[in-house]
């Protein structure tokens, strides 16, 4: 009987642990553009902190009259909420060949948007290598390491602490004078946010001294 009751307590002090669901106020925009207000239900951690990579893939809705929707990338063109002081947007964004997922969006002010990627599992991490040509071991990498940017073309760079360089390059080839600051190891991997915010800004100025469609 003591060990019955051990392993109730044991059983409810995991569940406790681990959380539950949490609730966060935003809304979803459709593909037609319609703005639908409601609550979104988050998977947590023991700590309360979101789980990012579980909103990924799908996505629990509550409209305002209480009606529950699960939404799967591609189905919606992008969500809002707010949680734990933070105003966070996700976006259906094409993965590669593998269909779309809705990806935590950073900048979209410019030609490169720039979103954050979350491997949620050994499985997504060997496929992610594989695609990114990484050349090393998952063990003890970090899941907030990855960094997805995608050019008008449709032109896909993931990138993460070691990415090879050349993969990096090659991305930016078109402007010359990043591409040198890559291939010197002026900015690496630490410099995302500047790489981007430096080739939108030329990208615009080109644009702006050339006219558009001439590229």
């Amino acid at each position: 009987m003591i060990r019955y009751f051990i392993a109730i307590f044991f059983l409810l002090f995991g569940l406790i642990s681990h959380g539950k669901p949490k609730r966060a106020e935003g809304y979803i925009i459709t593909l037609h553009q319609d703005t639908i207000y409601g609550t979104f239900r988050l998977k947590t951690d023991k700590e309360k902190k979101l789980i990012y990579a579980k909103t990924q893939e799908k996505i629990n809705f509550y409209d305002q009259d209480g009606k529950r929707t699960m939404y799967y990338p591609g189905e919606i063109f992008s969500f809002y909420f707010y949680y734990n002081f933070e105003t966070l947007t996700f976006k259906s964004v094409p993965y590669f060949k593998n269909g779309q997922l809705f990806m935590k969006v950073i900048s979209e002010k410019g030609n490169l948007h720039l979103y954050q990627f979350y491997p949620d599992s050994e499985k997504r991490l060997a496929s992610v290598y594989e695609l990114a040509e990484y050349t090393y071991s998952p063990k003890g990498f970090g899941e907030k390491s990855f960094f997805y940017i995608i050019k008008p073309d449709g032109q896909i760079l993931l990138m993460g602490k070691h990415t090879p360089k050349r993969r990096i390059f090659e991305f930016f080839i078109d402007y010359p004078e990043l591409a040198e600051k890559i291939d010197s190891r002026e900015y690496n991997y630490s410099d995302v946010y500047r790489m981007v915010r430096e080739y939108n800004a030329w990208k615009n100025e080109k644009t702006e001294t050339e006219g558009p469609g001439n590229d």
